[in-house]
């Protein structure tokens, strides 16, 4: 259930993709947040008796909070063909993870 690489993050599985009832966060070695919170380092998927159609929350960077909402769109048993997961809708632009660091990159391109 991992997603954040070095950035701390958070899993939100309560009744909805804000509800932080059921969080799993991810302290990046910092300790836990609290107590009840569950560890998405440890944690599988298959764990967490998602439905088909539930939503949930993913944060990613709480520095710069970039929420996502995820929805189960099938629970099938595997090995599944394809690549997993898979991206079924985005919405907008991805914005620059370090804005500064590639604008200076497009900067040195131009002299």
């Amino acid at each position: 259930m991992t997603g954040g690489g070095h950035h701390l993050y958070e899993f939100n599985v309560g009744k909805s993709p804000r509800d932080r009832s059921r969080l799993y966060v991810f302290s990046g070695g910092f300790g836990p947040i609290k107590d009840s919170c569950g560890d998405p380092e440890v944690t599988t998927i298959d764990s967490l008796g998602l439905q088909e159609g539930q939503h949930f929350g993913y944060i990613f960077d709480m520095g710069d909070y970039w929420p996502h909402e995820l929805e189960v769109k099938a629970i099938e048993q595997g090995p599944l063909k394809g690549n997993y997961p898979t991206l079924i809708e985005k919405v907008g632009p991805s914005p620059p993870q370090y804005a500064d660091v590639e604008e200076e990159e497009e900067e040195g391109e131009d002299e």
